[in-house]
């Protein structure tokens, strides 16, 4: 019987929908004030245009301690990026790593860097559509701000080599953040980072745990209720957030959980017999993980592809896309500032979707 759902399970998950997933910003604003910073203003230059310059006497100083240059922030929608440069004396830059989102490139083997910045030159990097696109713009330094543009995301690095100026190297793009590092050879993210995660997410997968592994079914209102406060969740139980399960699940992350958004679950059906009926069609799939030590969202974006969002930068609002009713929030989530590891899901019923579907996934190995 298991295996006859299982293969109905997977069979219906090939049609999988467009799902939507929402940053909140409450928690960056929160932050900044903590840590005595003024929130951003809203001035339209100073949140779109970011800016900024190293100068050579700074640059030597870590080419001599053998160190890398990291150019890191955070478009317009919030989507975090990264570019890595070796530097030399000869006045020139290699960019060795670029990441936008889950979008990664690398150096190739044999190759100095995926593209070289000379003096006098400037670099425009772009993501067009999940392609990242770095251009050489020979003879174009010294305002790396024009060469962003005023549409899109662009991020535009530049080696100045002026009578007037001196030697320096400047980057602009339009963003939400944006600033510099220098870090070691061995801080680039390894190829088994962010990508074997997300390698490993699969809605197939999780949903197959759910229905050969889990032989109970609670209500999130039961569980509060049981421990009182923030504890695991126990393998082996489904449990159901929503109209008859409750509104909200506050549990503490020591393992991997899946969550699934579905049109609804009466409390009354088996889970066999549910999960025989089950179609997702316009339903979401997310994974809730820990990733260096921190709480992280792995989420399908519109594009049905996977994302991984640190719920530390920010809180999450989960939905689905239809055509008849456009966006609908489902599902907000949250993590405590305690340090604890404690996320808190809270539902948002809707006519279309009344339930979320929450169980923990075993451990690797």
């Amino acid at each position: 019987m298991w295996i006859v759902v299982t293969l109905l399970i997977l069979a219906s998950l090939l049609s999988i929908g467009v799902a939507t997933i929402r940053r909140l910003d409450q928690k960056p604003r929160r932050r900044l004030k903590e840590e005595g910073v003024a929130p951003p203003t809203t001035d339209l230059n100073d949140e779109v245009l970011k800016r900024g310059v190293i100068e050579w006497k700074e640059l030597q100083q870590h080419l001599r301690l053998q160190e890398l240059l990291s150019i890191e922030g955070a478009d317009l929608a919030g989507d975090r990026f990264q570019v890595i440069l070796s530097l030399s004396g000869k006045a020139q830059a290699d960019v060795l790593y670029v990441r936008f989102g889950t979008s990664v490139q690398r150096v190739s083997a044999g190759q100095s860097g995926v593209v070289c910045i000379k003096a006098g030159d400037s670099a425009r990097i772009t993501l067009v559509g999940n392609a990242i696109d770095a251009t050489i713009l020979n003879g174009v330094a010294g305002s790396p701000q024009e060469i962003v543009g005023d549409a899109g995301f662009a991020l535009a690095l530049s080696f100045v080599n002026s009578l007037t100026e001196g030697v320096s190297f400047k980057y602009a793009a339009r963003g939400s953040e944006l600033n510099h590092r220098f870090i070691k050879s061995w801080d680039i993210p390894s190829a088994q980072s962010d990508e074997a995660i997300l390698a490993r997410v699969s809605s197939l997968a999780d949903v197959s745990v759910l229905a050969e592994r889990v032989r109970d079914i609670q209500t999130a209102s039961s569980f509060t209720k049981r421990y009182q406060k923030a504890s695991p969740l126990e393998a082996g139980i489904c449990y159901i957030l929503g109209e008859h399960g409750g509104e909200s699940l506050r549990f503490q992350v020591i393992s991997e959980v899946a969550l699934l958004i579905v049109p609804a679950f009466d409390t009354k059906t088996s889970l066999p017999e549910f999960l025989q009926n089950l179609t997702v069609k316009s339903q979401m799939h997310a994974r809730i993980l820990l990733r260096n030590e921190l709480v992280t969202l792995a989420a399908q974006s519109q594009d049905g592809q996977y994302a991984l969002l640190p719920l530390d930068d920010s809180n999450v609002m989960l939905g689905v896309s239809s055509a008849e009713n456009g966006n609908v929030d489902v599902v907000h989530i949250e993590e405590a500032d305690d340090g604890q590891n404690v996320v808190t899901l809270l539902m948002r019923s809707t006519p279309e979707f009344k339930n979320v579907l929450v169980w923990v996934l075993p451990q690797e190995g």
